[in-house]
């Protein structure tokens, strides 16, 4: 019985892969901007650097070190300083932000050795309260697939570049 289960986890997985890659052609078109504490330092003063992630086509990298406080996301939902999110996700480090499919944003942030391909159909999501937009986590691009399956409203997708781990932060559920 449990051989059986896990056959058909394995043959869930990979008919969603293949759905995920057949139906969705790659995006030649993606971009790269950095963003530096030079950056940031350039911005006029009390001005913060808007990332707008209303509209695909960009991975943004920032930077460890930045002030994140004058960075703010703006999504389909509004804008949030950089600093919330990055304390919401507890992460550290250089991240990579964007909102196209999961496997541009790896292949073009130069992670494919870090997006494992194995698969525990595990990530974890939290949601602060109803109404409210949640966060979810994966370790592994199978996974990251699954969560994003799961909840098709997690647009906004956060890479740790140093150790791969994927965030996304939306509306959570189907």
């Amino acid at each position: 019985m449990k051989r059986i289960s896990l056959l058909v986890v394995a043959a869930i997985t990979l008919a969603m892969l293949t759905a995920t890659y057949s139906q969705t052609p790659p995006s030649a078109k993606l971009r790269k901007v950095k963003v530096t504490p030079r950056t940031i330092a350039s911005q006029p003063a009390g001005k913060p650097l808007v990332i707008d992630l209303t509209h695909t086509g960009t991975i943004y990298a920032l930077a460890a070190g930045i002030d994140c406080s004058r960075v703010r996301l703006r999504t389909l939902s509004g804008e949030k300083v950089m600093c919330s999110v990055v304390k919401q996700l507890g992460t550290k480090g250089e991240l990579l932000v964007g909102n196209d499919r999961i496997e541009d944003l790896y292949s073009k942030a130069g992670l494919s050795s870090k997006a494992r391909a194995g698969g525990s159909n595990q990530f974890t999501c939290t949601t602060p309260g109803a109404g409210m937009e949640g966060s979810c986590k994966c370790t592994n691009i199978i996974d990251c697939l699954l969560m994003l399956h799961e909840n098709p409203g997690c647009k906004v997708k956060i890479i740790d570049h140093d150790t791969g781990v994927t965030y996304c932060i939306g509306p959570l559920g189907p």
